[in-house]
């Protein structure tokens, strides 16, 4: 599709995402990736670097070639940002610690297998056939050990860092065992090989089973024994998707098949005897097509997972016990291809065909507890996989963790600013005790599990003065409005309508005696013996069962108020890219009183992933960080649901403001502010980012939320936008065009507030059209503007030494 405001900008939709051409009638036509977090990656495979801890992990996605992610091989801020390291049809992946420059194994279509060190080479075994998606695996727990599908012939090398393409070993083919399967999936047992034990499972696409004992001596594929399931359905497309080994127990192991009206999933725990008896797991998964497996083990319990066509799922025992759905906000029903469990750390990697990859950190207790009794722990400090209980009171000194906990006793448990209590599991508060979570602290829980018993949350607002208001959102269930803040008049509690056009349509007053509701956002006055001339802090004080987990609010199309409902902050950047068609989100600053009835200069502070910007001069800029009990606005361009979820959570000590843009990705930004001789009316920020373009860019350009105030801003096409977004590398040759809005004619002035990156030293000009002025705002930080009519556009803002 053509921009219609552009000829030569092209965008092109696939089923590898949405790219952009700034040339189409270039030479060579350069193409953007413009996804912007949207999961259009369909992964093949994935797996994660096999040392424990690490956060590098690699997966082959269609269309997409072979994707990295994390600061172990990249120096990435993590992995949830990726970075494309290899071409084509990604398919199988593999990453080894057998060799210290970490060899990665990547396929593409039809069979080819590259290695990038210690030699750079492609290594496809000569002679092999291939089909277009052609598997490969490297053994996790041993990594010189890699075999290779080329179709119903088994390679193998023991020598994985220095293997060529004429040094495999061909190990023959199925029709050794008299059948015609092409290979589809490997598993090997874990830990430390061992000829005696160790064994690798291979399944075909007619619906056989094979062990191949001592894999890494073995010299043909005719020494493996046929364990197919009695039950299982033989012949194409039967085809074996899924082999997982228990982590400690080689006899235990999950086998799936996929496609529909086949019996998709066996269990045996007898794997290693010469006819293992399997039984029928299926349950409640009967009608499911089935495409990936995984046994995890923490701590001495054990999960069983199934990646099917509609979603992940999971199940303690799948003899007794039906099969639970997992992510469901977050993965969602995307067919989850690939599951890699890492035993040493307890982590699991999800690979969806069409939604991404995740990953899930499974913490489970470990039997042990330890008691506080007012004095000192029975048995040492907690960790994350111990059962803490208190019996006598304690406060905190910094963050503490536990699996689970327990206060009881009429014990009181207080944690102090800037200290988080960070619970795997379940929280229990027995009656007569209680937990207080004071102003800048925070409760984080991993899991969503139910709590029980009720908490305090402490929560302190900005300085207001009598009739300034906070949107606040509860942190607890069961809060009363009217007892939140009772000495609020009870026609001054709001909820915003995205239906109004107007301030009396947009904000309907709600009954006071109700509760708040889990991730929506009120206005509430402050109250009404408040002073009307110092202005000083409502010491905010919530009490109720802790929510946990995932909540969702319905908005409509338009501007909407939502607010964080857990006992910790939240990331604003997580919840954008889990709520892609928000964009921007909004903070009412309650820094200027209303005169006359009406706010005279901007009150919003604005995020987007490109950083935050402050409501004008001198007042807090967002950080990146939705405090507990924030109410905040977005402005939704579909009806839809928004979602928090416990993977948005953060600790509190991130939660102080800051004036440096995050430097998650690559980033340089400048903030100017708006003022005339007595007042700043607001601020607006350019950045230079990753991902960001010359037009609008979702999650990057934030809207001007209110333009019924005199403002300045940046214009994309013919639109106020208070954040935008350029990309990268940095043209030194851009124009940003300005427009402003103001009330009187008369003086003002443009003013530098801060600027970091390549704006250390590069000049920032403003080009005065009316005067035909040009002065560099980074030196002398403010340029003066007579206004001689309300409206005018007549500004330029100059990035280049030459112009």
């Amino acid at each position: 599709m053509f921009n219609p405001l552009n000829p030569n900008v092209l965008l092109s939709g696939t089923d590898g995402g949405i790219h952009r051409t700034n040339n189409i009638n270039a030479a060579s036509v350069a193409w953007t990736n413009i996804n912007n977090n949207y999961q259009t990656y369909q992964y093949y495979h994935v797996v994660m670097d096999p040392l424990s801890g690490s956060d590098g992990v690699l997966g082959g996605a269609q269309d997409n070639g072979t994707t990295a992610g994390g600061a172990t091989f990249f120096s990435l801020p993590n992995n949830t940002t990726m970075t494309s390291v290899f071409g084509g049809d990604g398919v199988a992946v593999g990453i080894s610690r057998d060799n210290a420059c970490v060899p990665f194994f990547m396929g593409t279509q039809n069979g080819n297998i590259y290695r990038d060190c210690p030699t750079a080479a492609t290594i496809t075994p000569t002679g092999s056939a291939s089909e277009f998606v052609t598997y490969f695996y490297l053994d996790p727990d041993n990594n010189s050990n890699l075999y290779y599908a080329g179709r119903d012939k088994l390679w193998k090398t023991n020598n994985s860092s220095t293997v060529t393409s004429g040094t495999w070993t061909d190990m023959g083919t199925t029709a050794l065992k008299g059948h015609t399967d092409f290979f589809k999936r490997f598993s090997t047992t874990r830990g430390t090989y061992n000829s005696a034990t160790s064994y690798l499972l291979l399944g075909g696409d007619e619906g056989h089973i094979y062990r191949l004992n001592d894999p890494r001596n073995a010299t043909s594929f005719s020494a493996a024994v046929d364990i197919t399931p009695t039950g299982a359905t033989i012949g194409f497309p039967s085809i074996v998707t899924g082999l997982a080994i228990h982590p400690t127990n080689r006899n235990i192991v999950l086998a799936t098949y996929s496609n529909y009206g086949t019996q998709s999933i066996f269990y045996t725990a007898n794997a290693t005897a010469a006819s293992p008896t399997w039984t029928l797991v299926e349950r409640n998964l009967e009608f499911h097509s089935i495409r990936s497996a995984a046994i995890t083990e923490v701590n001495g319990q054990t999960l069983y997972y199934v990646g099917t066509a509609r979603g992940l799922y999971s199940s303690t025992n799948p003899l007794t016990t039906d099969w639970v759905r997992q992510g469901a906000n977050e993965i969602g029903f995307a067919l989850v291809s690939s599951l890699d469990y890492r035993h040493s750390d307890g982590t699991l990697l999800i690979g969806t065909h069409g939604n991404g990859i995740y990953q899930s950190k499974i913490t489970l207790c470990n039997g042990t507890t330890t008691t506080w009794n007012g004095t000192a722990w029975s048995n040492g400090v907690p960790t994350a996989s111990t059962e803490a209980i208190f019996t006598g009171n304690y406060s905190s000194t910094a963050n503490l963790q536990a699996c689970t906990v327990t206060i009881t006793n009429n014990a009181t448990v207080t944690f102090n600013p800037s200290h988080t209590f960070i619970i795997g599991g379940g929280l229990t508060v027995d009656s007569g005790s209680s937990l207080v979570i004071e102003n800048e602290a925070a409760l984080r829980q991993i899991n969503k599990d139910v709590n029980s018993g009720n908490i305090i949350v402490k929560r302190n607002s900005s300085p207001m003065v009598r009739r300034d208001y906070t949107a606040w959102s509860s942190p607890v269930s069961n809060q009363q409005l009217q007892a939140f803040s009772p000495n609020t008049i009870a026609t001054r509690f709001y909820e915003y309508l995205y239906t109004g056009t107007s301030t009396p349509t947009a904000y309907q007053s709600v009954d006071p005696t109700t509760n708040f509701v889990n991730g929506k956002g009120y206005m509430i006055r402050v109250a009404n013996n408040w002073s009307t001339t110092v202005a000083s802090a409502y010491n905010g004080q919530f009490q109720g069962v802790p929510f946990n987990g995932d909540a969702s609010q319905r908005v409509g199309k338009g501007i909407n108020l939502l607010g964080n409902p857990y006992a910790s902050p939240i990331s604003a950047t997580t919840f954008l890219n889990d709520n892609l068609n928000v964009g921007t989100l909004y903070f009412w600053t309650n820094t200027t009183p209303a005169s006359g009835g009406a706010y005279p200069q901007n009150n919003f502070a604005s995020y987007t992933t490109l950083g935050g910007v402050a409501a004008f001069g001198s007042a807090k800029i967002p950080n990146g960080t939705i405090q507990t009990g924030q109410g905040f606005y977005i402005q939704s361009s579909a009806l839809q649901d928004c979602f928090f979820k416990n993977t948005q959570r953060v600790n509190a000590s991130v939660s102080t403001q800051f004036f440096k843009m995050s430097q998650e990705l690559e980033k340089h930004a400048f903030r100017l502010n708006f003022n005339d001789e007595n007042v700043s009316y607001n601020q607006f920020l350019i950045g230079y980012m990753e991902g960001a373009s010359s037009i609008h860019d979702n999650l990057i350009d934030g809207k001007m939320l209110d333009v019924s105030k005199p403002s300045m801003y940046s214009i994309i096409d013919d639109t106020e936008y208070v954040i935008q977004g350029k990309g990268l590398p940095f043209n030194e040759d851009d124009i940003i065009i300005l427009g402003y809005k103001v009330i009187d004619a008369g003086n003002y002035s443009i003013s530098i507030e801060n600027f970091d990156g390549l704006f250390d030293t590069q000049s920032i000009y403003v080009k005065d059209k009316l005067l035909n002025r040009i002065h560099d705002i980074r030196i002398l930080p403010t340029h003066s503007i007579q206004i001689l009519e309300r409206l005018m556009t007549d500004l330029k803002l100059f990035i280049p030494m030459h112009y």
